[in-house]
Formats: C-alpha cells, sequence, structure tokens
C-alpha cells in the first residue's frame, strides 16, 4: 500500500516577484516528487508567501537555487556512503571466517581502512546537509516572516530523514499560515512515520477542509483509514463497515481528482482485497467496476498483466466466470510469461469449464 506523501512547491523556478507587493504566481515544480500546486478552489487559501523587499526577493532565489544545487550533490553522497557502509560490512562478513580470523593484523588494518572510508563519507553527506540547514537558518533568523521557506526548510529535513526537526518547523508553519494545507498534510504525513496516527488522520481531514481539490491529501486519508481502523472508529464513533465506507470514499474523491493516475486507481481497487477486515461482504461487483477503470488506463505491460490477474481471480473465485478469467489471463501471460501465479490460475479457469461436462456424463 501506498505511503502518505509529502506535498508542496520545491522548484528551481521559484516565480519571482519583481516588486514589493505584487500578487504571488502558483509555483511550478521541477523535479520535484508532487505536482505543481494548483490554484485553490476557495479563497483565502494561502500558497505562498509574499516578499516585502527586493533584497527579500532576491535572497529567496538565491535560497531555492542553493536548495536546487544541493540535492543533486546530496542525492549522489547518500548513495556513496550507501556503498561504503555496504562494502564494509561485506568486508567484515568475509575476514570473520576468513584464514587467521578477525583478530589478524591484516584483518584488522583492512577493516580500519574500509571503516575510515565510510565514515569520510558519510560525514560529507551530514556536512552538505548542514550546510543547506545553516543557509535556512541565516535566512530565517533575517526573513523570520517567510513560512513559505520554512515550509521548503521542512522538506528538505524531511527528505534527510530528520523527522523531529522537521515536524517541529511545519509546526511553526501552521502558527504563522494556519490556512496553508500542504503544510497540514505534511506534518500528518511525518506523523504517520512516527506512529502519531490519530494526529495524522486529523491532520489529512483538515488539509482537505482547507482545499479538498489535492488527490494526494484523500489519498493519505484513505491510506490512513484503511491502516489505522481502530483509531478512526474510536474517534469518529464509527463501526467497521463504516470505516471501509469512508475508506473507498477517499479513494474514490482521489481518482476522481487524478482520473488519469494509475497508482491511485490500483490502490482502490485493491483496496476491495481488504473488505472481509472491516466485516463487509459483497463487494465483487463494486471491485470489478474499480479494476476495470484501472485497466481502462495507460497501462505498462506489466502493470497491465497485474490487472487482468486481480481481476481474473475475482471473476474465478467470487462471480463465478471462469470463461472471462480464462480469456483475461491468455491476455496476461505474454506480459509476463514467467508468472507462476497467472498460470495456475490459467489452469484452474480452464479445469472449471470442463468440471460440468465431465460430471453430467457421469
Amino acid at each position: 500500500m501506498k505511503q502518505p506523501h509529502l506535498r508542496g512547491s520545491f522548484a528551481l523556478a521559484l516565480a519571482m516577484l519583481l516588486s514589493t507587493g505584487c500578487a504571488a504566481e502558483p509555483l511550478k515544480e521541477a523535479a520535484a516528487p508532487s505536482p505543481a500546486i494548483t490554484e485553490p478552489s476557495r479563497p483565502g487559501i494561502e500558497l505562498i508567501y509574499v516578499p516585502k523587499t527586493l533584497d527579500e526577493t532576491a535572497a529567496i532565489a538565491k535560497l531555492v537555487q542553493d536548495d536546487f544545487e544541493i540535492r543533486a550533490v546530496l542525492e549522489q553522497a547518500d548513495s556513496e556512503a550507501l556503498q561504503a557502509a555496504e562494502a564494509y560490512r561485506r568486508a567484515a562478513l568475509n575476514l570473520r571466517s576468513a584464514e587467521g580470523g578477525p583478530d589478524s593484523p591484516a584483518a584488522k588494518e583492512e577493516l580500519a581502512k574500509l571503516y575510515k572510508a565510510a565514515a569520510e563519507k558519510v560525514a560529507r553527506y551530514q556536512g552538505l546537509i548542514q550546510t543547506q540547514r545553516d543557509r535556512y537558518e541565516d535566512y530565517l533568523k533575517k526573513y523570520p516572516d517567510d513560512w513559505y521557506q520554512r515550509h521548503r526548510y521542512a522538506w528538505f529535513l524531511a527528505d534527510h530523514h530528520l523527522e523531529e526537526e522537521a515536524a517541529d518547523e511545519w509546526r511553526r508553519v501552521i502558527e504563522q499560515a494556519p490556512t496553508f494545507p500542504y503544510a497540514y498534510n505534511n506534518l500528518g504525513t511525518l506523523y504517520n512515520h512516527m506512529g502519531r496516527d490519530l494526529e495524522a488522520m486529523m491532520l489529512y481531514r483538515k488539509a482537505i477542509e482547507l482545499y479538498p481539490d489535492d488527490a494526494n491529501f484523500h489519498l493519505n486519508l484513505a491510506v490512513s483509514y484503511s491502516t489505522h481502523r481502530a483509531e478512526a472508529m474510536k474517534q469518529f464513533g464509527w463501526d467497521l463497515p463504516r470505516v471501509f465506507h469512508e475508506c473507498i470514499l477517499s479513494y474514490q474523491r482521489a481518482r476522481a481528482l487524478a482520473p488519469k493516475d494509475a497508482e491511485i486507481a490500483y490502490d482502490l481497487a485493491s483496496q476491495y482485497v481488504l473488505a472481509k477486515f472491516f466485516d463487509v461482504q459483497n463487494t465483487a461487483d463494486e471491485a470489478v467496476e474499480a479494476w476495470k477503470y484501472y485497466l481502462a488506463l495507460d497501462l505498462t505491460p506489466t502493470q497491465r498483466a497485474v490487472g487482468n490477474r486481480n481481476l481474473a481471480t475475482i471473476c474465478l473465485k467470487q462471480k463465478n466466470d471462469p470463461a472471462a478469467a480464462q480469456k483475461l489471463l491468455e491476455e496476461a501471460l505474454p506480459l509476463m510469461p514467467g508468472d507462476g501465479t497467472l498460470k495456475m490460475l490459467l489452469d484452474q479457469s480452464k479445469a472449471a469449464q470442463t468440471k460440468p461436462a465431465e460430471e453430467s456424463e457421469k
């Protein structure tokens, strides 16, 4: 199941405000993990902080440029640190079983070299993070009212696994800009990772209350309902079937807002497999429609094969339609010829169609 999404505008192409007091435009994303913020349907929703002076505008441009450039360097540094740490780990395991054992001078020297190399790579990665943190901190000391750059700072922290620090910053964003919906969504995502599940759920609901037109807000809430049903029942007084109903509604709202998003459509269709855990029966027809919607989208061969397989499973085991299942599976098998489940289901579909004839002959 998909993890909740962080959202917000991260871009090199920050909409430059050429003079004090001009209106802010929605930001465009560049190499960002999520789509651009669009113009909100409700008035009064804050999208971006408006700088007060040209100096502040220039400082924002510099900060964004630095952020954009250092992210690429950080990605490489992170990869190198992980590789060096893995090399040390593998060598340590190998040397333990080597002749002479780990206490031999050669083994100790080799491990020491690998440890030093890994430590240097990690230190470089952490140093780069600290460099950009210092830039954000210096900017925010000079321009403390700029809640939007604080939002981007929180996102930077979250991207580099500093969740507690990121949560602190997003809480401050909410204090400064209480109608900025992405701060609530992103803080909710951090809380979800930190085990603060009910708080996360309520933050997703608040984000939707402020701005109901972002698909990922509804997707995050759907995932929250699905994985934290006990918290939803206690908070809202719902029974299990009501939680499932609300979960499906949230998925459907997300799909309606992003009708061509294959992942959202897949997550909605897949949710019906869990219906029995919510004491909900007879969802086969709804599941069939959801999988048909998914299969009508622009999919990769593997996605299409998996969709066919899942729909065929419902046709075979719930709808008692082995012929339809066989057709779907025969379409899927050339797309994933090595998939054993496809072959097994195809055999079952064929057998189910011959069984009545065999029984009548007896």
